[in-house]
């Protein structure tokens, strides 16, 4: 790439408000709400912020992740099944029956 980039190679690059370098807009996470839909800092300095606060807020991290890990627990409960006969146990296992059964031989 030359001194003189193209309107196309301009476009395609974005500066990033934390570390001040111009890195191709693949370098940077999508946000819908944005102009551009990228957000204003790259990938590697959204990271180092994200890590930064979890390490300054240990508190609302750990209760993050109980909240994350009781949502995950319930889901997974309403989702099994409850079995209250031995015909219903068949029915529930019974594979639906392949869309070349139906073709008579």
């Amino acid at each position: 790439m030359g001194l003189l980039m193209t309107e196309g190679e301009q476009r395609a690059r974005r500066t990033c408000t934390q570390c001040g370098e111009t890195k191709p807009l693949d370098e940077f996470y999508r946000r819908r709400r944005d102009t551009d839909a990228r957000r204003a800092n790259c990938k590697p300095c959204s990271i180092a912020a994200t890590m930064r606060w979890q390490r300054d807020h240990p508190d609302h991290k750990r209760r993050t992740v109980e909240w994350w890990r009781e949502r995950r627990r319930f889901a997974a409960a309403d989702s099994v099944t409850t079995v209250t006969s031995e015909a219903a146990l068949r029915d529930a296992l019974r594979q639906p029956a392949p869309f070349y059964a139906e073709v008579a031989s």
